[in-house]
């Protein structure tokens, strides 16, 4: 399977938004692009949808994004915003993302041709890896509810407070010095040890996590789950929706089900069908797990 190569120009469309301190930014959206499927299946913790809208906080700022017809809007709470806090915006919604052509290959494999029609417009998104990392600890053996009841204390009682309302993601350096019952404290359970270490981890430089995306996802995965409470679905969640490595194909009960179910009839281990994926789907085993636990979660399979 050739690699896909993603559109480097994407216009942005700018008004004055009237009676308003802020500017609101626009920008066109090829179709499938589905920002409700995007922010709802289960790659991102921070985000959250009020009908026609999302809600969240990025780079400790929070956003408004609301879908137009063709176009996302998107404005900061509060403050002005310009052309150079926005972009990076869309690139961590992956507004660039090439759903078309991508889809059009998924759609040879006949299971996710089936589905495809119910599951359309989901992109991967580009979080930051050090929040990336501590969700999906967070995420291990546990709900989506759940990891972002746990995010959001986490938020409240560490990080700082952002214009706009709620509060930025706390930083390593925080949380490694944080007291496991204050930690506790936020819902963690037992994997309040766990964001200690892998906060002591990235504090201390042990690991540089800026650096995985450019590191093949072998060693990237192995780098990882030397880090406390790092097993392998959650490497592959952090390589997947922060580092680009749209090869990994996180295994969850969900995913092993809908696997078991859909292709083999019968049981399988994680390793088993993460090694299957890969030969499956090449690169874009990352946008297949995604379709399938949509359509897994949704009862298509």
């Amino acid at each position: 399977m050739a690699p896909i190569l993603l559109p480097s120009d994407v216009g942005e469309i700018w008004r004055r938004a009237p009676q308003r301190r802020h500017r609101v930014a626009s920008i066109r959206v090829a179709p499938p692009y589905d920002l409700g499927r995007t922010l709802e299946c289960g790659q991102v913790f921070r985000w959250t949808l009020h009908g026609d809208e999302a809600v969240g906080t990025f780079r400790g700022r929070r956003w408004t994004v609301r879908r137009d017809g063709n176009l996302l809007r998107a404005h900061l709470d509060g403050v002005a915003s310009g052309r150079r806090q926005v972009a990076p915006l869309w690139r961590h919604l992956a507004t660039d993302a090439p759903l078309s052509l991508i889809e059009e290959r998924l759609a040879r494999d006949p299971v996710l041709r089936r589905i495809l029609p119910h599951t359309t417009g989901i992109a991967i998104m580009r979080q930051d890896p050090w929040e990336c990392l501590v969700s999906f600890v967070i995420s291990a053996f546990n709900n989506i509810p759940k990891i972002r009841q746990s995010v959001e204390q986490l938020c409240r009682r560490f990080g700082e407070p952002v214009p706009g309302g709620g509060y930025a993601f706390p930083t390593a350096a925080r949380l490694a010095e944080a007291r496991p019952p204050a930690l506790r404290a936020c819902l963690l359970g037992y994997r309040a040890p766990y964001v200690r270490g892998v906060a002591r981890a990235v504090a201390d430089r042990m690991v540089g996590l800026s650096r995985l995306a450019a590191v093949p996802y072998e060693a990237a995965r192995e780098a990882l789950v030397a880090l406390p409470g790092v097993g392998e679905k959650v490497a592959d969640c952090v390589l997947l929706f922060s580092h680009g490595h749209t090869e990994a194909f996180p295994v969850d009960v969900w995913i092993q089900r809908a696997v078991e179910e859909a292709y083999f009839r019968g049981r399988r281990t994680p390793g088993a069908i993460r090694e299957w994926a890969r030969d499956q789907f090449g690169p874009l085993a990352g946008y297949a797990n995604q379709h399938l636990f949509l359509a897994a979660r949704s009862g298509l399979i």
